[in-house]
């Protein structure tokens, strides 16, 4: 998976191969979609449940597979919430 990505207007190329991601600043050539716009909305996607559509309505701007796009999203899952614990202090 080939992922163009134009953050804040500071291209980066994007690959997925196998268990491998790699990413580095430059164009991408052929990629199988283009994202570019604010980064947030990106992470929105990525990190927050935000649709592919709703980021699109806010200005996110995507050329490709959008359902490549969902899938990418999915590979940088959070990890679960920490459960308070109560001290005491002496």
């Amino acid at each position: 998976m080939k992922l163009a990505l134009a953050l804040d207007g500071v291209p980066h190329r994007a690959t997925v191969e196998g268990a491998n991601f790699t990413i580095e600043l430059g164009e991408m050539e052929a990629p199988d979609v283009s994202v570019s716009g604010d980064p947030n909305l990106l992470a929105g996607i990525v990190y927050g449940g935000l649709s592919i559509e709703s980021a699109e309505q806010s200005g996110l701007h995507i050329l490709g597979s959008r359902e490549l796009l969902a899938t990418f999203a999915t590979f940088f899952p959070l990890p679960q919430k920490a459960e308070a614990t109560a001290q005491q202090h002496d």
